[in-house]
């Protein structure tokens, strides 16, 4: 495996990177056609989320509240209940249209693996004490 670094652009100003391990056979070209469809996945899904409505949810408090006092408590409940149902429906509708970019990236080919989820094989620990007062560039590898 090797890394990949994808620099995403709007209007010709870059906004962010993703770096992925992808396979050691993977071209850049290779790579280009598995960013497009992701990039045109993740268009399409907000897209077509955009045009659903927030159903706005109610706690039970509020909803008995603005309810109709002459309804029984058990048709309020079953009101509720579907009031529940489809903010939880659009709750998932919005996080599967914002799934991130590099997870799209992974689903289109198993084998493009975000940088933060890959296994590493040595891992270790450096202990510096208690030296609170000496300055040390760590050289963090920040994304």
């Amino acid at each position: 495996m090797k890394l990949a670094k994808i620099s995403h652009y709007r209007c010709n100003e870059i906004q962010e990177r993703t770096v992925v391990w992808v396979p050691d056979d993977m071209t850049e070209e290779g790579l280009g056609v598995f960013i497009s469809q992701a990039r045109e996945e993740c268009l399409e899904a907000e897209r077509s989320f955009k045009g659903s409505t927030d159903p706005k949810y109610k706690t039970w408090w509020d909803f008995l509240n603005s309810a109709d006092k002459d309804k029984t408590l058990g048709t309020l409940k079953a009101e509720y209940h579907l009031h529940e149902e489809a903010y939880k429906k659009w709750l998932a509708e919005r996080e599967a249209a914002r799934e991130s970019f590099a997870d799209r990236l992974h689903k289109i080919n198993p084998d493009i693996i975000h940088f933060w989820n890959a296994d590493c094989p040595v891992e270790a620990d450096c202990e510096w004490g208690h030296n609170h007062g000496v300055k040390v560039d760590y050289g963090e590898t920040d994304f």
